[in-house]
């Protein structure tokens, strides 16, 4: 999506894009879904808004176009997992939701990341960000376990997980008394 470009709540149904394009929008739309699934997990966030936004429509399909040939290599030298947890404090007007993102690497490689709304509205963006830390450690949490299982060796695991919000990094470096 372009950087300050607000979508607001539409229906898809008699939409002008998709008569003049003659294309079913709910087709269009699984068929973004069974590509994040699949193979594309970038599409999942746009897929997301395709359900409540039908205007990004025509630019999701260039990028699905122009991307095609795009795929993934992995070269591990470290076991390391390192996970990065983002948010945007109350990003969707129409619900005061925040939005979160979480990238888990294994060594230099991409491995997971995630892109969605989260479930209940925070009064804080440290209360929002506690919330994307707390799937972030689950997902790695969730890695650690799987990697002996795909023949990974791993004699001491590391957890990093890293976010950026100032004031919750101090929070967690104070001693509770």
């Amino acid at each position: 999506m372009d950087p300050g470009v607000y979508l607001s709540l539409e229906n898809y149904e008699g939409h002008p894009l998709f008569l003049a394009l003659n294309v079913n929008y709910k087709h269009e739309v699984g068929f973004i879904s069974y590509l994040a699934i699949s193979t594309r997990p970038n599409l999942e966030f746009p897929g997301f808004l395709l359900l409540q936004h039908p205007r990004p429509f025509k630019r999701i399909l260039q990028y699905v176009f122009v991307a095609q040939h795009l795929g993934l290599t992995l070269f591990c030298t470290n076991i390391n997992i390192n996970t990065y947890a983002y948010v945007s404090y109350a990003s969707f007007s129409s619900t005061s939701r925040s939005h979160t993102w979480l990238l888990s690497y294994l060594g230099n490689n991409l491995i997971h990341w995630k892109s969605q709304c989260q479930s209940s509205v925070s009064s804080s963006s440290n209360e929002a960000e506690y919330k994307a830390l707390y799937k972030g450690e689950q997902q790695t949490v969730w890695f650690i376990r799987l990697l002996p299982g795909m023949s990974f060796s791993i004699s001491s695991p590391t957890l990093s997980l890293l976010g950026n919000n100032q004031t919750l990094i101090a929070l967690a470096e104070t001693p509770i008394p």
